[in-house]
């Protein structure tokens, strides 16, 4: 139905005061009252655009209920049930009209991200420390996929081993406000800088190797403002075949990232 030929029908049928009123006591007030709900309902049509087909839903519900008013007898209660009727009318509009658009989240999220990095490498005795980079996709509710990079070092000069990993794999994540706890399971590849030689310390570590690894971890990010977030993380890593029995290194990171919003 068109919206000039609803208006019509409703200024004649819904909003236009009915006949009998100035016999009915205090009709100077009701009608006062009256007009002021046809300003409301107009103005509020005009500034929330209503869906296609919304109007014909408003003007039936007001007629349902004006014929189960017409059942009652008595001018006042004419009055009332009108009344009743037209701010039906009025909370159907902005009901169904909240119906119609629903706010739109968005179903991805990605952030990206630095970190400093401690690690216990479970080689010799000594605290690895470095960075690295991290970026997270979020595609569902509670689940995203993570990748990461980690560089970390032995500043002794005698020792100087490293370890390097990029990893890959899910995450599952909960929201409490700002605050995103997580779990996550990584697989992917490290490499072990071996200590030189100590007899020829000259020529740098004894051996550069890839290992298989598979990492698992948990942490938290916090939403600081709409595009940083910062986060804090523990790891633990299971490199697979390295002598004798593999290498279980312990990494603690700190960062800082920029989300894409």
């Amino acid at each position: 139905m068109p919206r000039s030929v609803l208006r019509a029908t409703c200024n004649r049928v819904i909003l236009a005061v009915p006949e009998r009123w100035p016999a009915i006591a205090g009709h100077l007030q009701i009608c006062a009252l009256w007009n002021s709900a046809t300003i409301e309902f107009w103005g509020r049509w005009k500034t929330d655009p209503l869906a296609d087909g919304t109007e014909v839903k408003v003007l039936e519900s007001y007629l349902r209920i004006e014929r189960l008013a017409s059942l009652f007898s008595g001018p006042q209660l004419l009055v009332l049930s009108r009344l009743l009727s037209i701010a039906c009318c009025l909370t159907s509009g902005v009901v169904l009209w909240g119906q119609a658009k629903p706010p739109i989240k968005p179903s991805n999220d990605l952030q990206v991200g630095a970190t400093i990095d401690f690690a216990s490498p479970d080689y010799g005795s000594n605290t690895l420390r470095g960075f690295g980079f991290y970026s997270t996709y979020d595609f569902r509710r509670h689940l995203g996929v993570e990748a990461e990079f980690h560089q970390l070092n032995d500043l002794h000069e005698k020792i100087g081993i490293s370890e390097r990993t990029y990893e890959v794999g899910p995450r599952y994540y909960f929201h409490f406000g700002p605050l995103q706890p997580y779990a996550k399971l990584m697989v992917g590849r490290g490499v072990f800088n071996f200590p030189p030689d100590p007899l020829h310390p000259e020529k740098g570590p004894a051996a550069n190797l890839a290992y298989n690894m598979w990492a698992g971890g948990f942490g938290a990010d916090y939403r600081l403002r709409p595009s940083i977030n910062i986060r804090a993380e523990y790891e633990f890593q299971q490199w697979t075949g390295f002598p004798p029995n593999g290498l279980t290194p312990r990494v603690f990171s700190a960062g800082v990232a920029f989300h894409f919003h």
